[in-house]
């Protein structure tokens, strides 16, 4: 379960921070605010209304397409759980952060995306990880959307804690906060130096 959880984060935060990286840069440097506003919009619905809608365009999508793999239900309930968090982050690192004379160097060679990388990387790590610790915690959409027999480790901690032990239920609280927390002193740090 924890291997599965810390898979699904990993892919999860991944896909979010390609995304949103560059859309808020986008938004930022041209300042349509409205585009950002769209983004936000799952923040002010309940968490299981997001996760279901998304479980079902993933559902969807895997009846089109049967080579998907059988989570892309589960993938994309969490990415439209933490899309509006990782763009939240990452506009507010663009409009802190003022970066336009290092952008404006790189973007007069618009296609050296290594060049682009190297300016860049902070900004993608920090929103990355921002998007892995949003992806560990949820439960909610997890337990909608977990195919049968799939677990995640929330799912499993939220079973034991009302059928099982109490000290099974400590130890994999442990096991679930851990990477959790080193996530969030890497985003503090981050944070700092940015």
């Amino acid at each position: 379960a924890l291997l599965r959880s810390l898979e699904l984060a990993g892919l999860t935060a991944a896909i979010a921070t390609l995304v949103v990286v560059p859309a808020a840069a986008s938004i930022a440097l041209k300042g349509r605010i409205c585009l950002a506003l769209i983004t936000f919009l799952p923040l002010a619905l309940p968490a299981s209304i997001t996760g279901i809608t998304w479980a079902a365009w993933g559902a969807r999508l895997h009846a089109l397409c049967r080579w998907l793999p059988d989570f892309m239900p589960l993938l994309l309930s969490h990415l439209g759980r933490i899309l509006p968090f990782t763009m939240l982050v990452s506009l507010a690192l663009w409009n802190s952060h003022h970066r336009q004379s290092a952008r404006e160097a790189v973007f007069m060679h618009k296609n050296h995306f290594w060049q682009r990388l190297a300016v860049e990387w902070p900004h993608y790590l920090l929103v990355f990880l921002v998007g892995a610790v949003f992806s560990l915690r949820e439960l909610e959409i997890s337990l909608l959307t977990v195919p049968p027999g799939g677990e995640t480790l929330p799912i499993r901690v939220f079973n034991l804690l009302h059928y099982g032990a109490g000290s099974d239920v400590a130890r994999l609280s442990l096991l679930l906060a851990l990477p959790i927390v080193v996530a969030t002193l890497l985003i503090v740090r981050k944070w700092e130096s940015a």
